[in-house]
């Protein structure tokens, strides 16, 4: 009895000992939950398939290596500082500063004044403005070079560069430009030498002149033209207060004969023109008047050259653009000062280059006055409308400008 109860008193054990008796239990227990409610049927089918799923998948899982751990005071590939494109690669504590862009205007203007004015110092009258002028453009040159100093500056270095080769060239173009129109001041020396000692053996001559014209009139085959502009101006001229104006006789031993000469009363007229020159382009009039002793001596005279001031062109490649109404449109000035008249760079801009220019010296006793003619000559000229031959005078003013005093043909 004592056994009964002691069997009776003891429990079963629930745990299974082999595990395929767990799973047997587990499913019957499933079907009994399952006859019991049927739609908790799928849901408990889940949930042990899903269980079973991790069991399989935790024993099949390879564990993952452990990350190595780097020694301490290194870094790993990951922790290295990456370069920034802002360090200088010699020196990677100090930051590379990019060139700022170049300040441009002043190196183009300095270009631009520099390009004009090598232009005009060898081709337009007065050159040493444009040597100012380029002098000017190397001023622009310097001070955009200063302000982009700390910039790129490549165009103001050329900009300088050139500036200062056109400062060269014009004042080379005045000094070449002078000794054209200039003769060597040597020869200048002794040519006024010569002509004060030829005065001095006129002067000793007490004989009267002679009142025959072809005593002053030379051969054609021995008639030289020997003027100049400065040998005309080099000339003394009587005035109504003085009379210590040239002889005829010491004109006649520096110049030679003239190639024609008329009296009149106590006037003696002596020309020099240019052999085979019709149109005294180069030609040389004086006129004489004869003292209580006899003597002829220089009163007044004028005289025509080519201007080498002003760019002509030929008359078989000129075609006029010259109507009455431009001519009519010209302003003339005072005939003697030109005050008020039109300026002649406004005619040479409008209607171009003229086929023939000649300067005009004269003294009348009152100093000498240079005067401008040009000529714009077209007779080939086929249009009706345009006027084939025009001629204007311009009077020099202190500033070398020239303004209008006479036009041809007049309405």
């Amino acid at each position: 009895m004592t056994e009964d109860i002691n069997n009776e008193n003891v429990p079963e054990e629930n745990t299974p000992k082999n595990p395929t008796e767990s799973n047997s239990v587990s499913e019957e227990q499933t079907e009994q939950a399952t006859d019991a409610n049927p739609t908790a049927a799928p849901v408990l089918e889940q949930a042990v398939e899903g269980e079973n799923a991790n069991q399989e998948i935790s024993q099949q899982a390879p564990v993952p290596p452990t990350e190595p751990v780097a020694p301490q005071g290194q870094q790993t590939a990951f922790e290295q500082q990456v370069a920034s494109p802002f360090t200088n690669p010699v020196n990677p504590t100090v930051p590379t500063v990019a060139a700022r862009k170049e300040l441009i205007v002043l190196p183009i203007i300095s270009f631009v004044v520099s390009v004009i004015t090598l232009i005009l110092a060898w081709f337009a009258p007065l050159p040493i403005i444009y040597v100012i002028i380029a002098f000017l453009g190397l001023i622009y040159a310097i001070v955009g070079l200063i302000v982009n100093i700390q910039r790129k500056k490549v165009l103001s270095i050329i900009a300088l560069v050139l500036a200062s080769l056109v400062f060269l060239v014009s004042g080379l173009a005045v000094f070449v430009r002078q000794a054209q129109n200039n003769p060597d001041p040597t020869e200048q020396t002794e040519s006024k030498k010569s002509d004060e000692k030829d005065d001095t053996d006129v002067d000793d001559d007490d004989s009267e002149d002679s009142t025959d014209v072809k005593d002053y009139i030379a051969d054609s085959s021995d008639f030289k033209f020997k003027w100049t502009k400065s040998k005309f101006t080099d000339l003394k001229f009587s005035s109504y207060s003085s009379k210590n104006g040239d002889s005829l006789k010491s004109i006649i031993k520096k110049f030679g004969k003239g190639s024609n000469a008329s009296i009149s009363g106590e006037s003696l007229n002596l020309e020099y023109r240019k052999s085979g020159d019709d149109d005294e382009r180069e030609s040389v009039r004086l006129t004489f008047r004869k003292q209580y002793n006899g003597k002829f001596i220089l009163s007044d005279g004028y005289a025509y050259f080519t201007s080498k001031n002003i760019k002509t062109v030929s008359e078989k490649s000129y075609k006029s653009d010259w109507t009455q109404a431009d001519v009519d449109a010209l302003t003339v000035g005072d005939s003697s000062t030109g005050k008020g008249g039109v300026n002649l760079n406004e005619v040479l801009k409008k209607h171009g280059n003229p086929t023939e220019a000649r300067e005009s010296i004269s003294n009348y006793g009152d100093g000498f006055k240079t005067s401008l003619k040009i000529l714009y000559n077209s007779y080939d000229s086929n249009d009706s409308s345009k006027l084939g031959y025009v001629s204007l005078e311009f009077a020099q003013q202190s500033n070398d400008d020239y303004l209008l005093t006479y036009k041809y043909p007049k309405k």
